[in-house]
């Protein structure tokens, strides 16, 4: 079920709910400014899309997983995603977890509220380490006044006791609760995760910021300037996507347009990316 900015929708017995926290268009061309431009944008059309107006959303997904409410990634602070929750009935206290996928801004602002308080006050946050030792290594805690996100690491520093941190560098999966696990998935950033949701036979594979334009499903060599490790963050690209072909999983992604969500098809050599709107039913 989907409103202007709220997707419902089931994954087995979990409930999921995905929130449009921001929107915005972007050329497809400054998104992806490292490929060739004509290319870009041809394969851009291929999709229906106009080269100079891509949709570039935010995209955030809540799962009621059994016992436990599960959130990943929190947005930036000025966009009111606790008002946005509980418009749709969801307490910001009731929250237990909080799944930190990635270290940027847009991912890691709302965690905390102006006055430096939780704004998911019962919620273990769950972070990779390799992204914690990331953020809080000296050379970029001395980038704290050009980048607003490194204040937030230094404040999760020194609230150590609410966060978990997983993983290692042999860990591919982890679980955090029953039907809920991160997935290690390095590129963008060096500890980036992604999110494997699994109840009743369903599964939905959330890569987050993995691919940033529907365009890299299709073209996986195509990497946005702001990867952190470009042949890294390719080989991660093709090997969730070939996953979710593979098991015929559904997609979400944090920016595709709104709700994000999809599937990932073969046709020939190549993968293609088919829009929830255009599913076939039945």
């Amino acid at each position: 079920m989907m409103s202007a900015a709220t997707y419902h929708f089931q994954i087995g017995q979990f409930e999921c709910l995905v929130i449009q926290a921001h929107s915005s268009q972007t050329p497809v061309t400054r998104l992806l400014g490292d490929a060739p431009a004509q290319e870009v944008e041809a394969v851009a059309r291929q999709y229906g899309l106009d080269p100079q107006a891509l949709d570039f959303s935010m995209n955030i997904l809540l799962v009621k997983a059994g016992s436990h409410t599960a959130l990943i990634d929190t947005g930036v602070r000025d966009i009111g995603l606790p008002e946005k929750l509980r418009d749709q009935g969801i307490d910001p206290a009731a929250i237990d977890i909080v799944i930190v996928t990635h270290g940027h801004r847009d991912h890691v602002d709302g965690i905390f509220d102006a006055a430096g308080n939780f704004v998911y006050p019962n919620a273990r946050h769950v972070i990779s380490k390799r992204e914690y030792d990331h953020w809080l290594a000296p050379e970029q805690l001395a980038q704290a006044e050009k980048n607003p996100a490194v204040a937030v690491w230094k404040r999760l520093q020194d609230r150590r006791d609410r966060i978990e941190l997983i993983g290692s560098e042999t860990d591919e999966e982890i679980e955090v609760v029953p039907g809920v696990c991160a997935i290690r998935a390095p590129g963008h950033t060096p500890g980036h995760l992604a999110v494997r949701i699994e109840s009743g036979g369903d599964r939905l594979l959330h890569v987050v910021d993995v691919a940033h334009t529907f365009v890299q499903v299709a073209r996986p060599e195509w990497s946005p300037s702001f990867d952190y490790d470009k042949p890294q963050a390719i080989e991660t690209r093709r090997r969730l996507f070939e996953r979710a072909a593979r098991d015929r999983a559904l997609v979400l992604a944090y920016h595709f347009t709104f709700p994000g969500l999809g599937r990932v098809v073969t046709e020939g050599n190549t993968l293609r990316w088919t829009s929830l709107q255009t599913l076939p039913t039945g």
